[in-house]
């Protein structure tokens, strides 16, 4: 009879050592570049182990003492258990993944990973992110619909066109 653990390739995720954890979290930011108003928002992902998550909108600088929209959704066990391959994948590779765009002033990003309510990674601000970290930012921001993005937009828009005029 074959072992299917002879046939497995070498360094695919079923290689990675996960850590005794019972919980984890993400905590996501991503931050328009330094433009002018209306141009400028920012959100924040979170997501939890038992998939809950939600995204925090802010149509404009917070100096400007915008509304923030929390719009909340949840997220099935199996995506889960692709994200928290990510989660150990990254904390495993830590900063290495960070790099330059050269771009000063552009969109900018931030992630935080707690495991067991430790925080476990903290990324600082970069502009692109490769390997682990960049594929973990990607899969956490494809986790809110089409349909929250466009709602969330659409209230931006709404926002804007009360707003015109004020940020001159």
């Amino acid at each position: 009879m074959n072992n299917p653990a002879k046939h497995r390739k070498m360094g695919s995720e079923d290689d990675l050592i996960r850590p005794a954890v019972r919980s984890w979290g993400v905590v996501y930011e991503w931050n328009e570049g330094s433009v002018p108003p209306p141009y400028y928002y920012e959100y924040v992902l979170r997501v939890e182990s038992d998939g809950k998550a939600q995204v925090l909108f802010r149509p404009d600088y917070p100096a400007h003492d915008p509304p923030i929209w929390v719009e909340t959704f949840s997220i099935p066990p199996e995506q889960c258990r692709r994200l928290e391959a990510l989660i150990f994948k990254t904390v495993a590779e830590g900063h290495q993944s960070l790099t330059e765009n050269g771009c000063v002033g552009g969109s900018t990003s931030h992630i935080e990973i707690v495991l067991d309510d430790k925080t476990a990674f903290v990324s600082g601000y970069f502009a692109e992110a490769a390997g682990a970290l960049g594929a973990l930012c990607e899969a956490v921001r494809g986790k809110v619909s089409s349909t929250i993005w466009k709602r969330l937009f659409s209230q931006r828009d709404a926002y804007w066109q009360r707003q015109s005029g004020n940020h001159e």
